[in-house]
């Protein structure tokens, strides 16, 4: 084809962008958003449940009785299709909410701080191409969250350039954001509203005669959690020994670190919750037909 009529030839993003601006087109491209497949992995790598965003709405007619349900409200990260980068984008539009002290020149620590920038890059580009979350490089990144972190609690004299601790509360929202739909999927199609009054229930929950702690909690933002679990402390003293057993060290090291610690144990639990729940959706699709489960927004 001679190359000066290229230009000629729409792209095929070019026509669905066309097809997109019509009746008939917007309900094409709505019914293509909607349609998701959730799945056991034909080989098991890297992640343990498998998503798809399908071409057309589908019904029990082309997939017999693979179960359906339906999400109870619109999420931001579905609409768009659970791409970790294009929710960390938007998220990065977010202004800090706290005030970050002065001096940030660093004399010591560059190399980790640089490192940590370098990792958190390195996982959003690693997952453009792909939906959910590669559990490897989610190590890898947790791997370097837990070094740095260390090295602050030796170092606390080092200060946080503001762009990094932007970029890590961004990630922890974008992780955040995608571990609600994996919870909403757990819950059937309800997404959860997330109060903290519900949450302060459940962590002082206990079973047994002994009052032990319930290990059985559902999914909370893990900056909602940081904050209810500070608060009980503070309102239970002594008594929060046996509901926060693991909790209360981690709490009470973040304390001298301007927020900083905090928010890269907030990056680290994110992470961790989404393996989890990662694992509860597993559990989920073995018991159903086909191991399948279709979902659609609302």
């Amino acid at each position: 084809m001679n190359p000066a009529m290229v230009h000629l030839f729409p792209t095929v993003m070019q026509l669905l962008e066309e097809a997109s601006k019509t009746d008939f087109g917007k309900k094409i491209m709505e019914k293509g958003k909607r349609a998701i497949q959730v799945s056991l992995p034909y080989v098991e790598g890297v992640s343990k449940v498998t998503v798809d965003f399908l071409s057309t709405n589908v019904g029990k007619e082309l997939f017999g009785d693979v179960k359906s349900i339906k999400l109870s409200k619109n999420l931001d990260v579905v609409e768009r299709g659970l791409s970790l980068p294009s929710t960390f984008d938007k998220n990065q539009a977010m202004s800090i909410e706290k005030k970050i002290s002065e001096g940030f020149e660093v004399v010591k620590g560059q190399n980790e701080i640089l490192f940590l920038s370098n990792s958190i890059n390195y996982f959003i580009d690693s997952h453009r191409t792909r939906v959910g979350i590669d559990r490897n490089i989610s190590h890898a990144l947790q791997y370097d969250v837990i070094s740095v972190g260390k090295y602050l609690q030796k170092r606390n004299e080092i200060r946080f350039p503001g762009y990094l601790l932007h970029q890590i509360k961004s990630l922890s929202s974008t992780i955040s954001e995608l571990n609600v739909f994996y919870d909403s999927i757990c819950k059937d199609g309800y997404v959860s509203e997330f109060k903290e009054e519900e949450l302060v229930r459940e962590l002082t929950q206990t079973v047994g005669v002994e009052k032990d702690a319930n290990p059985l909690q559902d999914y909370y933002p893990c900056d909602m959690k940081l904050r209810v679990e500070r608060r009980l402390l503070k309102e239970n003293g002594d008594a929060s020994n046996k509901l926060f057993s693991g909790a209360i060290k981690r709490i009470t090291e973040r304390d001298d670190f301007d927020g900083v610690y905090d928010v890269l144990m907030v990056l680290k639990d994110e992470l961790l919750a989404n393996e989890r729940l990662e694992q509860q959706i597993e559990k989920k699709l073995k018991v159903l037909p086909g191991a399948k489960l279709m979902i659609e927004s609302n």
